[in-house]
């Protein structure tokens, strides 16, 4: 199967979906080598992501459940990056995937907020995910209106 395939698309879903139990993980761990095996499963599915969705996983929750989500996915980027016992300062490799993501997920975050709140759309365009997470529900020409608007 080629990158960016079925297959693909099939992962990054169920990855979203174990998004809010992971970031349980990396809120209430103590222990530093599980908190690091925690913070790289966030930054990981974080880094597989693609911002179509992103916004698609955003929109099948309610209003109150998205913000609190988003607080605190950036609470725990927050506190990945202050805290230098997390990731040590010498792994200057992993130090740089987990800023680069970081930025990412910032950016991803800034490009939803940006987006009108008043009536979420039914699919996300150029998401075959969004349209599989929505059982089809969305074609592209009702998608194309929908943008257009």
């Amino acid at each position: 199967m080629r990158p960016g395939g079925a297959q693909d698309v099939a992962v990054v879903k169920y990855l979203l979906l174990l998004l809010a139990d992971v970031l349980h993980w990396v809120e209430s761990v103590e222990s530093p080598c599980l908190k690091l095996d925690a913070a790289m499963c966030l930054l990981g599915i974080f880094h597989l992501v693609k911002q179509a969705d992103f916004i698609a996983y955003l929109y099948n929750m309610t209003s109150e459940k998205r913000e609190a989500l988003l607080m605190r996915m950036v609470t725990a980027l927050d506190q990945l990056i202050v805290r230098p016992d997390i990731i040590p300062c010498t792994w200057l490799g992993v130090s740089m995937f987990q800023y680069s993501t970081t930025s990412k997920v910032v950016a991803m975050i800034c490009e939803h907020l940006k987006v009108p709140q008043v009536k979420p759309p039914l699919c996300v365009v150029g998401s075959p995910w969004a349209l599989s997470w929505l059982g089809g529900a969305c074609s592209s020409r009702e998608a194309g209106l929908r943008r257009s608007k």
